[in-house]
């Protein structure tokens, strides 16, 4: 297992406001946080079978995946387990030492598991409209949802929100898919339900900006970022742009 120690410096591109702080915790290009704060990223180091290599924030630096894994997306369960989609779309979870594929053959390009254990994915076949397919896990197999998207995130009641190919939000109401105002690239919901995007604007000092939301507004942070996850308390952790691809910890 190796373990690679950061320091804690805020770096070009990425900045705080009033009342929040960030801290740079290394590198990584995707990041999930699970419901009880477990931290998975894909770091930029190519792994051996394809994809990069996999981490976990141990508190203090992080630790890589045993199994040699390489992914391109991560999602973590409320137990810590980290559900993986590689470079050929296939969806793998840790168990144990290893990774064991999940059943049901579902090829995936966008993961993500909610408080309670919901498991949705943006597939690779392309949708009649919005993006590519949506699929739910049952536990034993892949249930097709009506509708398009190219990213998801799953609240704490497993209700998921979606971004389509031109970048419009929506979540699952009543069976149908409603529209919620405001555009975005990425998005994460935390345990707390908090909601959070990667939105389309420009950030100052690079990236995109970061916007919270509060009650049916979005409320702008400070800073920018590219990709995003959300904590048990609702504090947003960021990958910023390529080529720097930091990982910040942000804190109320």
């Amino acid at each position: 297992m190796r373990v690679v120690l950061v320091a804690a410096v805020l770096g070009l591109g990425f900045f705080a406001s009033p009342g929040a702080a960030w801290e740079r915790r290394g590198r990584g290009q995707m990041i999930d946080v699970g419901a009880r704060g477990h931290v998975w990223i894909i770091g930029t180091e190519v792994a051996p079978r394809g994809g990069c290599r996999i981490y976990r924030w141990t508190g203090t630096g992080w630790a890589e995946a045993p199994g040699n894994g390489g992914a391109r997306d991560v999602a973590v369960a409320p137990d810590g387990t980290p559900w993986v989609v590689n470079e050929e779309g296939r969806i793998y979870r840790l168990e144990g030492d290893g990774w064991r594929e999940v059943p049901g053959g579902r090829l995936a390009w966008r993961i993500d598991i909610g408080a309670d254990g919901s498991v949705w994915v943006i597939g690779r076949e392309e949708a009649a409209r919005g993006g590519n397919k949506i699929y739910r896990w049952t536990g034993a197999g892949w249930a097709e949802v009506d509708g398009g998207a190219h990213e998801v995130a799953v609240g704490p009641d497993g209700t998921p929100w979606v971004v389509n190919d031109v970048c419009e939000i929506y979540r699952r109401v009543d069976g149908g898919w409603v529209h919620v105002p405001g555009r975005a690239l990425d998005i994460d919901i935390g345990a707390d339900g908090s909601v959070w995007v990667i939105s389309t604007e420009k950030a100052p000092l690079g990236g995109k900006q970061i916007f919270k939301r509060v009650g049916g507004d979005w409320v702008k942070v400070e800073g920018g970022g590219w990709r995003i996850g959300v904590d048990p308390a609702g504090n947003p952790w960021v990958c910023n742009a390529h080529p720097d691809q930091e990982v910040y910890q942000g804190r109320k």
